[in-house]
């Protein structure tokens, strides 16, 4: 069978987003460079929040149609850095649903493996749409800055609880 146009065409199509990958580039939707975000988040956090983002109701709160809502509170930007770092323990609601888990930390993470995770996690499921205009990424300098608080995952619940998001 001859190569036509149309085959190669197809064949850049497929083959440009295997090259980012094997370069260690990856975007999302709105063009944020999410570096390895997405493979962190199949590694690290999936098992809990599910592949989806949708989470196990009443188990694992969803991160999908809820994540712009944390950074968009009055000094919400850092809290999913520190959920990130210290982990996670108290009751919260999200998206009218309670969930009284326990999040590990994720602390062993590098600063950039971290700022890679939260990118994706902010714009992947559609949540892109949902981020305000003005968002910036998140930056491992950022991550850098909240790693000298040195707080557990009750102080977490703590600082989200002077956010209005339930």
């Amino acid at each position: 069978m001859p190569l036509t146009t149309t085959m190669v065409r197809r064949g850049w199509v497929l083959a440009l987003p295997l090259a980012l990958l094997v370069l260690g580039v990856s975007l999302s939707a709105e063009g944020v460079d999410v570096g390895e975000g997405a493979s962190i988040f199949g590694a690290q956090c999936a098992a809990c929040h599910q592949a989806t983002g949708e989470g196990l109701p009443g188990v694992f709160p969803p991160l999908a149609d809820h994540v712009h809502e944390l950074i968009a509170a009055e000094g919400g930007r850092p809290y999913p850095i520190l959920v990130v770092l210290y982990g996670l323990q108290g009751p919260i609601t999200v998206n009218g649903n309670a969930y009284d888990s326990l999040m590990p930390p994720f602390g062993h993470l590098t600063d950039e493996e971290i700022s890679d995770v939260l990118n994706y996690v902010m714009t992947a499921w559609g949540d892109a749409a949902r981020l305000e205009e003005e968002f910036e990424p998140y930056a491992p300098a950022e991550v850098a800055a909240e790693r000298d608080r040195a707080l557990n995952a009750m102080e977490v619940h703590e600082f989200r609880s002077t956010l209005a998001l339930d």
